[in-house]
């Protein structure tokens, strides 16, 4: 009996380790999944300064090109 009792303690306690070692693995998992969520979110904010820079200098282009205009219609 008391190595019936001693096996029972022993599944349980190596259950509880399983059980221990699976929540890390779901932590690890969420953990790993929020990282690539931040990569994620952080190339789209890339992306998005570029693409404001890449407007910015589309104006900053045509306001030059309206000034070049105007000063050619100012000298005819």
């Amino acid at each position: 009996m008391c190595l019936n009792t001693s096996q029972y303690k022993f599944s349980y306690i190596a259950e509880q380790v399983f059980k221990f070692s699976f929540i890390r693995v779901q932590m690890y998992k969420l953990t790993y999944t929020r990282v690539q969520v931040y990569k994620i979110s952080y190339i789209a904010a890339q992306v998005y300064v570029y693409k404001f820079s890449y407007v910015t200098v589309q104006v900053y282009k045509f306001g030059c090109i309206a000034e070049q205009v105007c000063a050619s219609l100012a000298i005819l």
